[in-house]
């Protein structure tokens, strides 16, 4: 008994040095059983609030992927799998759970432990095609283990495997385009499975970040008919991936069956094959020359001339640089150099190109015809006037005139009576070619019209003499022009009105004896010579 009270002072000593396990300790029978000198029962301590699992290690009992009875539910796919899970030591209360996130998969009282490690037995695991987290813990204690990015296995999918066919890798293609952003080259990518839908169709779609590039490569996206499929396998041929982007994925699918799909993560590439974009980075105006008439006294050809210099990257080694647009349609044939003779350069100077001096600015673009993007427009800020002297016909004046001639035709023939007078004709700035000439249909008595060449005037007026005019009792119109300059006339009224003057001819139509009284003798009888 002495022996039991001594036990049973220790016992309640360690129970005062620490945290006990009071539900489990029964000081009356404590008592009892050091009287009778049985052997006391110590109380067992609660552990400290600390991580105890060490390791968590799962086993698939099984590879085949359970639909769980619903075929075209893939969400609620799974594999059996034992988890094996250790720990130091375990709590005396609640349970030990097995997680994936809140949810439970697994769960065992405390009680039911025994010995570590504990082994989960055919656990339902959540197929999953990435991984995901499991965690082990003691519900009595607020922390546990974890094992990270854990993969069971896909879902049971019609679809079993999307793989590149070996070797079918084509050369990059830059998509007759300069630009790399649209280099592709192109595969062979085989599709597996295991059964196929009766309807529908089987499809690879982008997916991932360069889901959009992809996609915009393959237009209409890869198709068969699910109609038209046979065996275990299908090879879609000529998939474009883009070159000089890793990695590019794409997702083959079933269109009856969206959530049974496969990922192909194409990590490969080949470089891209588009050579450098053209630019034209500026253009410069050098050099301005003064107004040219262009050797006429019209203003609308007047030119003047700059040097146009081409700054460009990248030009393309075929075609041509040209210079075109309004501005410089005076140009004939317009700007253009050969871009074979432009490699190695990064400017060309274009000499003396014509702009029109009209007193205005001018714009015209700058491009190479191989690349119909690389190009520039520019604005000719320059102003230069025109300075081509203006034909201008100023006043008409007459002088001389002389009275009516009836064109030696009398008798009433009035026709072609006219008078005639001087027309002086005032002018500045007359062309340098063709001839003045005065004409009208008031002018038609003159033949030739009057006309005197250009090279034969002197000073600012010409005198056109006896210039004939109808004389018919009114005035008349006529037009005086120079013949190289059409704009240059100007018609002219002759307010002058002459009387004709022919006279009609003479001319006896009828004699007749009227009044007959008998013959008289003159009263010299026997004289018949002055007898009436």
């Amino acid at each position: 008994m002495v022996l039991g009270l001594l036990c049973l002072s220790a016992a309640i000593s360690q129970a005062s040095a620490g945290t006990a396990n009071w539900q489990s300790i029964n000081i009356v029978q404590q008592l009892n059983n050091a009287l009778l000198g049985k052997a006391l029962w110590y109380p067992k301590f609660a552990q400290p609030d600390a991580c105890s699992v060490t390791s968590i290690v799962p086993t698939t009992v099984s590879g085949s992927c359970n639909n769980n009875n619903t075929p075209t539910n893939y969400a609620d796919d799974y594999f059996l799998v034992n988890v094996a899970v250790a720990f130091a030591e375990a709590p005396t209360t609640g349970t030990f759970d097995l997680k994936k996130g809140t949810t439970v998969l697994a769960s065992v009282p405390v009680a039911s432990l025994g010995v570590s490690p504990y082994i989960f037995q055919n656990v339902h695991m959540p197929v999953a095609a990435t991984g995901y987290t499991l965690t082990a813990s003691f519900s009595a204690l607020t922390c546990g283990a974890n094992l990270n990015n854990y993969t069971p296995g896909a879902s049971c999918c019609l679809i079993s495997n999307i793989a590149i066919v070996a070797n079918s890798t084509t050369a990059c293609n830059n998509n007759g385009t300069t630009s790399a952003t649209d280099d592709f080259y192109t595969v062979s990518v085989q599709v597996t499975y295991s059964q196929i839908p009766t309807t529908g169709s089987l499809s690879l779609a982008g997916s991932g970040a360069n889901a959009a590039l992809f996609n915009s490569l393959n237009t209409p996206a890869p198709s068969v008919m699910a109609s038209a499929l046979s065996g275990s396998t299908y090879v879609f041929t000529g998939v474009k991936f883009p070159a000089g982007v890793s990695p590019v994925a794409c997702t083959a699918a079933f269109s009856e069956i969206p959530s049974c799909a496969r990922t192909l993560n194409n990590t490969s590439s080949i470089p891209s094959c588009s050579e450098p974009q053209c630019t034209i980075s500026g253009v410069q105006l050098l050099n301005t020359q003064p107004c040219n008439g262009n050797g006429t006294t019209s203003s609308t050809d007047d030119y003047y001339t700059l040097d146009v210099k081409v700054n460009f990257a990248n030009a393309p080694t075929t075609g041509t640089l040209n210079l075109g647009g309004t501005g410089v349609s005076l140009n004939s044939p317009l700007p253009s150099v050969s871009a074979s003779s432009l490699v190695g350069l990064t400017s060309y100077t274009f000499l003396g190109v014509k702009f029109p001096a009209n007193g205005a600015v001018s714009t015209f673009t700058a491009s190479f015809s191989a690349s119909p993007n690389c190009t520039a427009n520019v604005n000719n800020t320059t102003i230069i006037q025109p300075c081509s002297t203006v034909c201008n016909i100023g006043s008409i004046s007459f002088a001389d005139g002389q009275p009516c001639n009836s064109n030696g035709t009398m008798g009433g023939n009035n026709g072609d009576d006219y008078y005639t007078v001087d027309v002086i004709v005032n002018y500045t700035n007359p062309p340098t070619t063709g001839t003045l000439n005065l004409t009208g249909t008031n002018l038609s008595l003159n033949n030739p019209l009057p006309s005197v060449a250009v090279s034969s005037l002197m000073g600012s007026s010409y005198t056109f003499q006896n210039v004939r005019f109808p004389a018919n009792g009114v005035g008349s119109t006529f037009v005086v022009g120079f013949s190289a300059s059409p704009n240059c006339t100007r018609n002219v009224n002759n307010e002058t009105a002459v009387a004709p003057c022919s006279t009609s001819q003479c001319a006896i139509t009828n004699a007749a004896i009227s009044n007959n009284t008998g013959c008289n003798n003159n009263g010299t009888v026997g004289n018949s010579a002055d007898d009436y």
